[in-house]
């Protein structure tokens, strides 16, 4: 706990030093640290600047219905906080079997439909892409939480790095443009390969301005 606190307060003050580039997502929501914690630091963090917190169910190896949650998503409802969560099977992979699944789209149907006005950004659209085709369940399932409910968007990070193709045009476009956001994810990938696909993509140029900057000046508004 107390090293994941040090790292929350770091992040906002990277945030506070250029409020214009940088925006803070809390760590540490996972039910081993326990809900007291997890809603200290939502507090703490929010009144310091943050805009969102990061989940990774997959490593912690819960589902967001779990019910040490159950307080801390009417917190994060109440603060107006966005959620970026990793989405797809256990480390990243499909999934749909039990106790492996607790990143598939669909998990968080019980949490919106008991807190609507959470914004849910589900990271990795298009991850594996090239080996497990378009069209999958994760696919599938994003395409169900879109339909059901507005305030869930989707990210590009891990995916597309070989180009922007019909496929990936086709999967962007049955989620919505308007819920797509390009995104980095971390150091062992090149988003830069992704930024360029879309810029040479088939999209046209309304899409690919939402895409690359519009949509995310919306969902998390300076």
């Amino acid at each position: 706990q107390d090293r994941c606190s040090r790292k929350n307060k770091w992040l906002c003050e990277v945030s506070q030093s250029n409020p214009t580039k940088y925006v803070t997502l809390l760590g540490g929501l996972d039910p081993y640290f326990g809900t007291d914690w997890i809603i200290d630091q939502l507090k703490t963090g929010a009144a310091a600047g943050a805009r969102g917190v990061k989940i990774i169910s997959t490593w912690g190896q819960y589902y967001p219905t779990d019910p040490a949650l159950e307080d801390v998503w009417k917190v994060v409802e109440d603060l107006n906080l966005v959620v970026l969560a990793h989405a797809g099977g256990l480390d990243g992979h499909v999934s749909v079997i039990k106790d492996t699944d607790y990143a598939m789209p669909v998990v968080w149907r019980p949490v919106l439909e008991k807190h609507p006005r959470i914004r849910i950004l589900m990271a990795h659209l298009g991850y594996l892409q090239p080996l497990t085709g378009y069209g999958d369940e994760t696919q599938r399932q994003r395409v169900e939480m879109a339909r059901d409910f507005p305030n869930v968007y989707f990210d590009l990070s891990c995916g597309h790095e070989e180009g922007f193709d019909e496929d990936s045009i086709r999967m962007v476009r049955d989620v919505g443009v308007d819920r797509v956001l390009w995104a980095s994810d971390w150091h062992t990938h090149r988003p830069l390969l992704t930024i360029q696909g879309i810029k040479r993509s088939l999209l046209d140029e309304d899409e690919k301005r939402a895409i690359l900057g519009g949509n995310a000046r919306k969902l998390i508004p300076a």
